[in-house]
């Protein structure tokens, strides 16, 4: 199942959260998986943290975005 649970506004940057049966969940971005998550212990500081890393890594992403962790 896709959802935008636990992404924030990172949502707007095309991340989603694919929560498996396996009790893993996938943050994608664009369809790619990039990160993984056991299912009871992510927060969503740590998921947003992973979004923001992957777009300053990846894409050279300058953090002007509206984002602040909570």
């Amino acid at each position: 199942m896709l959802t935008t649970k636990g992404v924030g506004t990172f949502a707007n940057f095309g991340f989603l959260l694919e929560e498996g049966d396996d009790h893993l969940a996938a943050l994608l971005h664009e369809d790619e998986r990039i990160a993984y998550f056991s299912q009871t212990g992510p927060t969503e500081e740590n998921i947003q943290a992973e979004c923001a890393k992957h777009l300053i890594n990846k894409h050279g992403w300058d953090g002007s975005a509206l984002w602040q962790p909570k």
